[in-house]
């Protein structure tokens, strides 16, 4: 487990996921979809990345907040059909409900993920602060934001096989660092 945390990102995707997962659970005494649990990791990750890296359009420089790493986790992200999906947090997501991941395992990931988090304050009250938002937002109503992302538009292709293209974490972060809320 210790090597998930050997990353350039903050936490593993997998452990975001189970903090996400607990802090839904908590809120509203229910299981996260999968559907809203993939929107909330990518949306975690591109205002995070929008919240550190400020684009100076007066410049061509970027700015980076307080020195903080604009990657919240390494792995793939994909453009899928019902929006932007990492693809090992759902294949980890079945095996958890096929039981080959123990319910210890899932604990232990979350335990060390919060103690991860915790670790910057800025970085935790982003992240609970964006999932807040997040929640109250319907399933279909994320994959529609998410479909409105041109990252998203850029990378998928309806007329694929398999809608498994890569969206370069780059070009996320630069359309975050230009979004309005900065």
């Amino acid at each position: 487990m210790e090597k998930l945390f050997e990353s350039k990102g903050y936490v593993p995707a997998i452990g975001l996921a189970e903090y996400i997962k607990n802090r839904y659970y908590n809120q509203f005494g229910k299981e996260i979809s999968s559907l809203k649990l993939q929107k909330c990791l990518y949306f975690c990750f591109a205002y995070w990345a929008g919240f550190v890296v400020k684009d100076d359009s007066n410049t061509e420089a970027k700015e980076i907040e307080e020195n903080l790493n604009p990657i919240l986790f390494d792995e793939r992200i994909e453009a899928w059909s019902y929006g932007p999906v990492v693809p090992c947090v759902f294949k980890y997501q079945k095996e958890c409900e096929d039981g080959i991941v123990s319910k210890s395992e899932c604990e232990q990931l979350l335990k060390i993920t919060t103690m991860k988090l915790e670790e910057n304050e800025t970085l935790k009250g982003a992240i609970d602060d964006i999932l807040d938002d997040l929640f109250l937002i319907s399933d279909f109503g994320l994959v529609s934001m998410s479909h409105n992302d041109k990252s998203w538009q850029e990378n998928y292709n309806e007329n694929d096989i398999k809608h498994n293209r890569e969206i370069p974490k780059e070009q996320i972060i630069n359309e975050y660092s230009k979004k309005a809320f900065n």
